[in-house]
This record gives C-alpha cells, structure tokens and sequence, in this order.
C-alpha cells in the first residue's frame, strides 16, 4: 500500500507539486475506497451461511472465495461459483465446488439449502472451507 504523494512520484503520473497539492485528496480518496472495498467484503462474509466460521487446517478463513484467508489475488472455484450465482442460492448450496464430495451447503451448515441472510444456520459448528477438498466437516 501507498500513499497517494509517493505513489504519484514514483509512478511519475503526477508532476511533484501537482502531486503535493492534491495528496491529502487523493490520500481521502484511497481511504475511502478502501473502507467500501472493506465493507463490500464483510457484507459478503454474512451472505453465506458461517461466513464468519469457516475454517481451514485450524485456520478461520473469512475470504472463502480467495486462495488466503483474508482475500488473496485468486479466486477459488467457490468463488467464482458463488459470482455466478449471485449470492447464496439452492443451485450453488447443493454444488460440490472443491470436489471433496461434500457439497457447499453441508461444509457450511446448510445441508438442507434453506438458509437465509440474517438467519442462524442448521449447524454453526465444524465448519470447512467448500473451496478446499482438503477441508472437510466431520457431519455427514
């Protein structure tokens, strides 16, 4: 990350005067950015059932659709599923996207498909990561 002077100056898209004049602006620009970009992301975090739950080799995993745990540059499987779907529906729940044989609903506490944003799912504990085959819950 960084600032909007320095990034403008080393990028040499900015003269350094125009860049210092306007730094405090585009400084509150990127901030502000930012803050939606990070608001987007937990909002998506509470459209999936255990958004905030889902684990990963002992590790909480709130980017379910991302290669890391805390969103990474490639979007998993899960992910692009989910983007496809557009948002938590019966068809991506009942899809198996890492192949682990367990489908999306059943890693994260869903196994009958009926949960809703703002509701407590079927189960909130034991929950895996549908983007990994290597995570899997112990529910069967």
């Amino acid at each position: 990350f960084c600032w909007a002077r320095s990034c403008a100056m080393a990028l040499g898209t900015l003269p350094g005067v125009l860049a210092r004049r306007h730094a405090s602006r585009l400084s509150a620009a990127l901030l502000a950015a930012m803050g939606l970009a990070a608001e987007a992301w937990e909002y998506m975090v509470r459209e999936l059932p255990n958004g905030d739950r889902v684990m990963r080799n002992g590790v909480r995993w709130r980017a379910s659709g991302h290669d890391t745990p805390s969103r990474g540059s490639k979007v998993l499987p899960f992910g692009d599923h989910y983007d496809r779907a557009g948002g938590w529906t019966v068809e991506l729940c009942r899809m198996d996207s890492d192949g682990d044989g367990q489908t999306n609903g059943e890693e994260l506490g869903d196994p009958d498909c009926v949960w809703r944003s703002g509701a407590t799912p079927a189960r909130t504990r034991d929950i895996s990561h549908p983007g990994y085959a290597d995570s899997r819950t112990g529910f069967e």
